[in-house]
């Protein structure tokens, strides 16, 4: 073969090989930039696919309305185009990418794509080898407020309570999700703080969104679906600290609470079995509440060595007996409330006698100015309310060696000022008294006398 013909094939084939060599990189680098691998995206059609080539083309075009007509074709094209958007953008310069940043944004706010949208953006905003990661970033930022907005606005029309710091800052609490779908939202809200929910719409599937709202701190459950697993699982709220549960509580969700370590508050105002009133005694809590606890031949024993620092009671209707167990209770310090119990008389209230009450209520029961002398007996006690008792000035004066009290309600009594007025100069930490104690009134001096 003569030497010029060798030449020309030579050269046929190192060209041929160039442009192998040159799609094979283009391929790759393609590949590396996609967020989905190529056979998960939509399929487009030749016609489609080719206007949308066109559409891309004029974004660099040097007329403003040229890019405006491209910028909405593309915009109209989703949800096919996300993915080329976030793969050209890669390859463009900075002009092309943040006209694709745009058109991402663009989508996502009023092409029902804003999830898609977000993690596109997330992916541009964090790769070091974007250029227009900054603006990337920016528009992340404006996706996820509106993300927020209409979170809060599907959330309040369905009958939720949202609440903000200031007019449109971030949500610190929710009240009053009664469905799973609602859940759903409690993600985007990263300062969330407080969360009351309840109802039979509410099961295992709310906790596993519940799971993301890593900030929550305080969850009031009511009446709910949520099963003894579905408990267990807010072992992940690692900063869950207080927690009240009311309405029907099985006593599987019961023992499942006690195992939760984090919690510091526990409010419990359900029926509890002496199994689940046994393993949340022995908790290590700052605050204990329990409501209209079932006294059994057990309590004393079960209530003994509770561990909380602070128990906190509510009874109502009890008679003279219910209260024999806290004679026994070691609690540091006991709040004590008592309503509508006419059972309850001055020898019930003998029970309290030396015990660690701090703070003592009790409204509409059957003491009267006898009942006064075990109460003086409390030295740790520091707020006494009574409402609708006999009790008048005279018994007062078995209150004179509580030097720790500093509020005194007694309403519906016989009390009258002079007798708050008496009981206030021997008690010096008493700053407030209903009825008012009486002012004395300071003799005028006679301007005759030296």
């Amino acid at each position: 073969m003569p030497p010029c013909k060798m030449k020309i094939i030579l050269g046929i084939l190192a060209i041929a090989c160039i442009g192998l060599l040159s799609t094979k990189s283009v391929s790759s680098q393609t590949s590396t930039g996609e967020a989905k691998p190529s056979e998960d995206q939509p399929h487009i059609s030749e016609k489609l696919n080719a206007a949308i080539e066109d559409a891309f083309k004029n974004l660099s075009h040097r007329k403003f309305g040229v890019r405006q007509t491209a910028i909405q074709r593309l915009v109209n094209a989703a949800p096919v185009i996300l993915p080329k958007l976030e793969n050209r953008a890669l390859l463009g310069d900075v002009d092309f990418q943040n006209h694709c940043i745009s058109i991402i944004s663009l989508i996502g706010q009023n092409k029902g794509m804003l999830e898609q949208a977000i993690a596109t953006m997330q992916r541009l905003s964090n790769d070091p080898q974007f250029s227009s990661s900054g603006r990337a970033s920016g528009e992340l930022f404006i996706l996820r407020g509106v993300q927020v907005s209409r979170a809060i606005r599907s959330l309040t029309h369905s009958g939720v309570r949202v609440n903000q710091i200031g007019t449109g800052g971030p949500v610190y609490s929710v009240s009053s999700i009664t469905k799973d779908e609602q859940c759903k939202y409690l993600k985007l809200f990263p300062k969330l703080s407080s969360l009351s929910m309840g109802g039979t719409g509410i099961t295992d599937a709310c906790i596993e969104h519940l799971s993301k709202a890593k900030t929550l701190n305080s969850l009031n459950l009511t009446t709910s679906n949520i099963s003894s697993k579905g408990i267990a699982q807010m072992k992940s709220l690692n900063n869950l600290s207080r927690l009240s549960l009311s309405g029907t509580v099985p006593t599987a969700n019961i023992l499942e609470v006690a195992k939760l370590k984090q919690i510091t508050s526990l409010q419990l105002s359900a029926k509890l079995a002496e199994d689940g009133l046994k393993a949340i005694a022995q908790l290590p809590l700052s605050s204990l509440m329990l409501q209209n606890i079932e006294v059994s031949a057990n309590t004393a024993e079960i209530m003994r060595d509770v561990k909380a620092h602070q128990l906190i009671l509510s009874m109502t209707s009890i008679e003279d007996s219910d209260l024999e167990w806290i004679k026994g209770c070691k609690a540091a310090s006991i709040n004590l409330n008592i309503y509508n119990a006419k059972k309850l008389t001055d020898k019930g209230i003998r029970s309290l006698e030396n015990t660690n009450i701090t703070q003592l209520q009790l409204s509409t029961t059957g003491i009267t100015e006898k009942a006064m002398e075990p109460i003086g007996s409390l030295k740790k006690l520091r707020t006494l309310t009574i409402t609708n008792s006999p009790i008048n000035d005279e018994s007062l004066n078995k209150l004179s060696e509580l030097k720790e009290l500093s509020q005194l309600r007694l309403t519906g009594t016989k009390v009258t000022g002079d007798g708050m007025a008496a009981i206030k100069e021997k008690l010096s930490k008493l700053s407030y008294t209903q009825p008012a104690a009486t002012v004395k009134k300071q003799a005028k001096k006679d301007p005759n006398k030296p």
